[in-house]
């Protein structure tokens, strides 16, 4: 009975855990936990593996990136776009 017990806590402990990452992204206009919708004039931050998907045929994006840094800068000029954020 004791190791019964013992399993369905850790069990319980283990999924009250959450991934809390303490990835610094902006999903406040998000879809799901890795997409983020584009606010226009907004200057966002990518990182590789990440990806912009046009949702309208006319978005127009800026994209700025620095040499010798895993990340760039992006700003949604006119349009919708989503960006979806490869977690790792």
């Amino acid at each position: 009975m004791k190791i019964i017990f013992f399993c369905i806590s850790i069990t319980l402990f283990l999924t009250g855990c959450g991934s809390g990452g303490g990835a610094d992204y902006n999903l406040t206009n998000s879809t799901s936990s890795n997409e983020v919708n584009m606010v226009n004039s907004k200057i966002y931050t990518v990182y590789q593996g990440d990806k912009v998907v046009k949702k309208t045929d006319y978005a127009l994006i800026k994209i700025t990136h620095a040499n010798k840094h895993n990340e760039s800068h992006i700003e949604l000029i006119e349009g919708n776009a989503t960006i979806i954020r490869q977690f790792q």
